[in-house]
């Protein structure tokens, strides 16, 4: 699922294919995510175990996932379950108990997590887990943990499929993990049920500071005052583009006076006639035409955190939206559903396929890696609206400490070194995602991947951050999306104005708003 094509799929982690459901849903389909995007989903459970006592570190398994192409359904939102055949945003296992136990205090074993209750003093960390390999790559978070602090005990355990479905359960059962992994897009709807502890007084009673972190990272899990999660990273939505395609047509590489318009006029004159390449590549998607909207100075929603009025139908929302669907079927410099289905070999740019794309630093650079293309790409600054102003899109993924956890301490333990520097920083370079720490995400050691690929202007990968938004918080989210994309297909196909689609979505998003409110 990623937007580039399906051949960039097996190479798209667990959380860069949370976030890019653009494949699908430049190919016409409705697509619903629990992060920046989402996609045909892969399921799986594994559960891994990581303990050690006194001065004793114990030994660790993995047990196998199962992985399986297939729709997940969508966390539950504030309002209602929704179901979705494009989601890809779970993670966790079933009943009101999970993990692995262990059998002494020098070795541990595994199990499925339907039937395993950890140990006490066990960290019960349920993350999404996709896959063996990354299964083992927790087990080794987990286990470079335990090995530095003699005495602590982790669990992880995760599946690939129904995380929120099944973390919803355990919530109403009265027995959660000790920590969880939400996302900025459904962080909202376990924030307003009252299921998270407010981190405020743990990071008080430490003095713990927050000044190396972007404040996007933590300020996304803030509700009615609450600091209710910290993260690990930060997917910002870049601007990309090739630089060899803009000399070869004589055209001034982008910069930081570009706008929209300025982006609309190079993608004509990139535009092959025979669409073997194409301009720009924008998409349809809530979560991607959020970016434009906000570089136009409108907004969706009236405030940011529980919004009571929906602002779809706003003129600013219809002239930047409209600005992007006439790229795709008006000036053709974005290739529509039905040039993407006649051309499979319209994969991404990093093929020489696009000249400019939006997308994300771990994207782009596991791409740019597996296929060891010639091109050279470069990051330039978002493009501004006029507003005068450019606003990008963050997607950052929050821990948490639910409410009933019976680890508190420990599990604020283990989550502080989750964004510890030490961890954030082999973390980054095994993932390529952009640190929350701006220490890490500025420095050379973050950017060097990137630089290694050949991709220029690095600084703005970083930069990007400090100007970047998250979608509003509001506990009806997945619902909002799954109604955007789905009404914005026709405008994208070029079957109905924009601005009927836009008031079509107003008047089915208004009711959840409603709702919610009461």
């Amino acid at each position: 699922m990623t937007r580039e094509g399906q051949a960039g799929l097996a190479a798209v982690s667990r959380r860069t294919a949370l976030r890019l459901s653009i494949a699908a849903v430049a190919a016409g389909g409705t697509a619903l995510l629990a992060a920046c995007g989402g996609s045909p989903a892969v399921t799986g459970t594994a559960s891994v175990a990581s303990t050690a006592a006194a001065a004793t570190t114990g030994t660790a398994s993995s047990a196998p996932a199962t992985v399986s192409a297939a729709s997940t359904k969508a966390a539950t939102s504030a309002s209602s379950a929704v179901t979705s055949s494009a989601t890809a945003s779970s993670a966790v296992t079933s009943s009101a108990a999970s993990a692995a136990a262990t059998t002494s205090a020098a070795a541990t074993t595994s199990s499925t997590v339907a039937n395993v209750v950890p140990k006490a003093g066990t960290v019960n960390f349920w993350a999404y887990i996709s896959n063996p390999a990354e299964a083992g790559q927790y087990d080794g978070y987990a286990k470079k943990y335990v090995a530095a602090n003699p005495g602590k005990q982790v669990a992880v355990s995760g599946t690939g499929g129904d995380y929120y479905t099944k973390l919803e359960t355990m919530m109403a059962s009265g027995s959660p993990p000790d920590m969880v992994m939400l996302n900025n897009i459904v962080f909202p709807s376990y924030a307003a049920k009252d299921t998270l502890q407010d981190l405020s007084s743990l990071i008080a009673r430490d003095k713990y500071s927050l000044d190396d972190f972007y404040p996007i990272t933590y300020t996304a899990f803030e509700w009615k005052g609450a600091k209710l999660g910290l993260s690990t990273d930060l997917y910002v939505v870049g601007f990309y583009y090739v630089p060899q395609m803009f000399q070869a047509a004589g055209i001034k590489e982008p910069d930081a006076t570009w706008t929209w318009n300025d982006v609309q006029e190079a993608a004509i004159k990139l535009t092959k006639p025979d669409k073997s390449q194409f301009g720009v590549r924008v998409y349809n998607d809530y979560a991607r035409w959020c970016t434009v909207t906000w570089d136009y100075g409108a907004d969706f929603f009236d405030k940011d955190e529980s919004p009571t009025k929906a602002m779809f139908a706003q003129q600013g929302v219809i002239d930047a939206i409209t600005l992007w669907t006439n790229m795709v079927n008006k000036d053709h410099s974005s290739p529509s559903a039905a040039d993407l289905k006649a051309n499979p070999n319209l994969g991404g740019f990093w093929f020489g396929t696009y000249a400019m794309d939006l997308v994300d630093g771990p994207t782009i650079l596991s791409l740019v890696q597996k296929n060891k293309s010639s091109l050279a790409w470069a990051v330039a600054p978002y493009p501004k609206g006029p507003s005068g102003k450019n606003t990008t899109a963050a997607f950052p993924d929050g821990l948490q400490i639910p409410k009933g956890s019976k680890e508190t301490d420990n599990a604020w333990d283990f989550l502080k070194y989750l964004v510890s520097p030490d961890f954030l920083t082999g973390f980054a370079a095994d993932t390529g995602r952009m640190p929350s720490r701006k220490s890490l995400a500025e420095g050379p050691a973050y950017q060097k991947p990137f630089k290694d690929a050949g991709v220029q202007h690095t600084d703005q990968i970083p930069l990007a951050a400090t100007y970047s938004r998250v979608v509003a918080n509001s506990g009806a989210n997945l619902d909002i999306r799954t109604i955007a994309n789905k009404e914005m297909t026709q405008s994208w196909n070029g079957t109905r104005a924009v601005k009927d689609s836009l008031q079509a979505i107003d008047q089915q998003v208004q009711p959840l708003l409603d709702q919610l409110a009461k």
